[in-house]
């Protein structure tokens, strides 16, 4: 959980380390050498820089202009040209020692980590600046994902130099945090704060404290939650357009109480490997269309395995019940491997397939309605991170939970699935394309709000009859929803929710409007 500002302290931190005083050589220097040093000195870079230029061309096999002019490149933030002058300072006499450090942190900030480490380790051997050049590596080490090398290097850091003790201690802190290790990385920063309370970098750790405090409340190993809705529906018969082609239906629309509820079982992994466990119950009773009374049981459970810091591989295999009007509607089976990289760049990304098999428990009215059905699908599912999170406590699973939505960062989702059905029935026979773009906005802790478009192209494979005689079956369904939530208490939430779907279908009788209408709590736990 990285954000661009806590980032800038790594920054910060590698300068205050390597602010040298600049090594003066009183013999075998030209004028020039001296002047641009003077103006150096005055951070007077672009005209030290012209000096150096002049020294260089006068002393072209000496170390001294060409590391002049590699840190001049440096605080200009030429790094590049700044590089190509450090590098030849190195390999130069008189040695300067410095060079080494000067060309790491280079390296560095160009974010070539084996080159800074490469250079760290000579450094290391020539017994140069020994504190300074362990935390260095322990930076590097970092950004090469080698968390508990780096805390090894940052402890060492803190033996051979006392004041960096507080600094080292922080990267420490971010290090067990990144690996998750939360006791460890909560006494480091601890140890930040005690130090010197009045820093900066004590008020960084300080409110990484906080964070923890309230992430090892949520790191226990199960989540339940408990909602109540209620709901107006202005088509609960999803009654045709035409009402020609309908059946006789006299109320169209009818008020519901909606009782939602889920359990969910993630204990921490064990080595790569993690399996957890969702359970879900849907119920909905409406006020005078009884008959499409609604019952659903869900289980999911999902043995995932991390493959290293940034991807995971996992596949869920679920089953669901439905009951309708008290009768048995519909049993479901599905399997879907999934292949996730978290936070590329504040991204994740998902590619997943999927297999359905759906058993209607009910008989069709005909051998061509018959939906007992095969469904595959391919997905592809792309998250765009408003706010820098990198996800380091909160499990992967939990943060697209929309029993957890309320607990997200704001960002925007895309998911494109490919989708065919084969059903028993000709009737139902399909091959789909389904595009579905959300936004969660996070306007406070306690206020968030959620808006979703979907657009789904279905083409029906066999011919089929309708009212005006024998066609080919196509609907494109149009949707949008608002979910908004506010916070009433630490363990509750409040939540609004508008849905309108269209189904725009060239037989009449599956043509169809409708309005959703919901006000409702959950509370959660």
């Amino acid at each position: 959980m990285f954000s661009v500002k806590r980032l800038a302290v790594f920054v910060v931190t590698c300068s205050i380390v390597f602010i040298y005083s600049c090594p003066v050589y009183s013999q075998d220097q030209n004028p020039g050498l001296q002047s641009g040093i003077a103006e150096f000195n005055q951070e007077n870079y672009e005209e030290a820089l012209d000096l150096f230029l002049k020294a260089r061309s006068v002393q072209r096999g000496s170390s001294q202009p060409a590391y002049y002019l590699g840190i001049t490149y440096k605080n200009l933030e030429n790094y590049s040209e700044a590089k190509k002058y450090l590098k030849e300072a190195v390999k130069l006499s008189p040695v300067i020692k410095e060079a080494l450090m000067e060309l790491a942190d280079v390296h560095y900030r160009l974010r070539e980590y084996s080159e800074a480490f490469d250079v760290l380790e000579l450094a290391e051997k020539d017994n140069v600046r020994p504190g300074q050049t362990a935390f260095m590596k322990g930076l590097v080490l970092l950004e090469m994902d080698k968390n508990h090398a780096a805390v090894e290097s940052f402890k060492k850091a803190g033996e051979l130099s006392p004041e960096l003790v507080q600094a080292a201690n922080y990267q420490i802190g971010l290090a067990h945090l990144r690996e998750n290790e939360l006791e460890e990385a909560e006494l480091r920063f601890t140890d930040v704060v005690a130090k010197d309370p009045n820093t900066d970098m004590a008020v960084f750790a300080g409110n990484y404290m906080e964070t923890i405090s309230k992430k090892k409340k949520e790191k226990v190993p199960y989540r339940a939650y408990l909602g109540y809705h209620w709901q107006y529906d202005d088509n609960v018969l999803l009654k045709p357009s035409d009402a020609s082609a309908g059946t006789s239906i006299t109320d169209e629309d009818d008020y519901r109480q909606v009782v939602t509820a889920g359990f969910e079982y993630m204990p921490e992994r064990v080595g790569n490997v993690n399996v957890s466990t969702h359970y879900s119950f849907y119920g909905s009773s409406h006020n005078d269309q009884a008959s499409f009374d609604v019952m659903s049981h869900n289980l999911v459970v999902v043995p995932s395995y991390t493959i290293d810091s940034v991807s995971t591989a996992d596949i869920a295999l679920g089953y669901n019940h439905s009951w309708v009007d008290d009768q048995e509607y519909l049993s479901t089976v599905s399997v879907s491997p999934t292949y996730t990289i978290l936070h590329v760049k504040n991204q994740t990304y998902q590619i997943y397939v999927s297999y359905q098999k759906k058993d209607f428990l009910f008989d069709a009215s005909s051998q061509e309605e018959d939906r007992d059905a095969d469904d595959y699908s391919i997905n592809l599912n792309w998250y765009y991170f408003f706010q820098q999170d990198k996800g380091m406590f909160v499990p992967f699973m939990e943060r697209f939970k929309l029993s957890s939505l309320a607990q997200n960062k704001g960002y925007f989702n895309f998911l494109y699935k490919i989708n065919k059905e084969e059903t028993e029935g000709r009737n139902w026979v399909n091959f789909g394309h389904t595009a579905i773009g959300t936004v969660l906005l996070n306007f406070s802790e306690k206020s968030k709000l959620s808006l979703s478009a979907e657009i789904k192209y279905q083409d029906y494979k066999n011919m089929q009859m309708d009212i005006d005689g024998l066609k080919e079956r196509l609907d494109i369904t149009y949707g949008f929803s608002a979910l908004y939530f506010l916070r009433i208490h630490k363990y509750a939430d409040l939540q609004f929710l508008y849905s309108h779907r269209r189904d725009d279908s060239n037989m009449a009788i599956y043509d169809y409007r409708r309005n959703l209408y919901s006000i409702g709590v959950e509370l959660r736990y």
